[in-house]
């Protein structure tokens, strides 16, 4: 069987971004959609598929969902519609200096199911089928706790069969029972993940870390091979099994308007730069120019034809 090229797990959602006091616009999108998406307009390539793996309903918003990934050249074929649910919905507010506050409604979100039942299974036995998997600290907080077994033995198969597990932390407290559930949880992907492209901060709150050269040291000893420690406006460390290297976000970014998915292009721009045999220096200097891009617009994704001319 001929192996896809990666299939990024996670939750596409509804995203309503404050206009005015009264007003919201709506989008879609969600962590690992929005590298998918970016991944997918950077490979462009009939060589290349991005296949995201997820679970939405059969409703209106879902649909428009499951389309809006389609004219993305995001594939869908491992995407189950369930009947009866829905997808989440989340709200965004952003303050003067760009940066944003969330508020999620996801309790009851379709994606929550994608590994259950017998469909559940088939789209975990292929995740065997991918040259590489990109998953978040997300992908794995919304799921119950026989479902996040299952993906764990899941990626676990996978990395034994070739498939190369990149895992980016991601943390968002209000998502996880208590941060020792999420320590554990974070220490099992990474222990198969081959990248990893964690925010300090997050590995700070979760692990207690008190440097990104500590963050690295960590990570190496639990078997990742390469990967980024993001440092906000700073840029970010990269590193690979001979050495680590801080590379500065460029003096030419301007304030941003708004710092939506700055993390999740940032990852897009490093990935897509290592599938295309980019150094490692390279993958972090594209993901920070391609973050302190994105970051110059309203929202998560930026529109096509704006994306073009970057």
């Amino acid at each position: 069987m001929t192996r896809r090229t990666i299939a990024c797990i996670g939750e596409c959602m509804v995203e309503m971004c404050k206009k005015s006091d009264v007003q919201y616009e709506m989008a879609f999108a969600g962590d690992t959609a929005n590298t998918a998406i970016y991944l997918s307009r950077l490979l462009n390539s009939s060589h290349s598929s991005v296949d995201y793996v997820t679970a939405l309903g059969n409703d209106p918003y879902s649909t428009q969902i499951y389309n809006f990934l389609n004219s993305e050249n995001v594939c869908t074929t491992q995407i189950r519609r369930l009947d009866g649910e829905m997808p989440g919905i989340y709200f965004i507010e952003t303050d003067n200096e760009g940066e944003r506050s969330f508020y999620y409604y996801r309790s009851a979100a379709a994606a929550k199911k994608m590994f259950e039942g017998d469909r559940g299974e088939i789209l975990l036995s292929n995740l065997s089928n991918y040259e590489w998997l990109y998953l978040s600290g997300i992908s794995l907080s919304i799921l119950d706790t026989n479902s996040l077994s299952k993906l764990i033995i899941a990626l676990s198969k996978a990395k034994d069969n070739g498939t190369k597990i990149v895992f980016d932390g991601n943390f968002r407290p209000a998502g996880w029972d208590s941060v020792k559930v999420a320590h554990r949880v974070f220490s099992q992907v990474l222990a198969v993940s081959y990248i990893a492209l964690m925010t300090f901060d997050d590995e700070k709150a979760v692990f207690g870390d008190t440097s990104p050269e500590n963050t690295v040291d960590r990570l190496r000893s639990l078997g990742v091979e390469e990967g980024a420690i993001k440092l906000g406006d700073e840029g970010c460390l990269v590193f690979d099994h001979l050495g680590e290297e801080f590379l500065p976000i460029s003096s030419k970014i301007t304030m941003p308007v708004d710092t939506t998915a700055a993390g999740d292009s940032f990852n897009a721009g490093f990935l897509f730069s290592r599938m295309t045999g980019a150094s490692i220096v390279e993958a972090g200097q594209y993901g920070n120019k391609l973050a302190g891009k994105v970051i110059q617009f309203q929202g998560a994704i930026v529109p096509k034809k704006d994306f073009l001319n970057f």
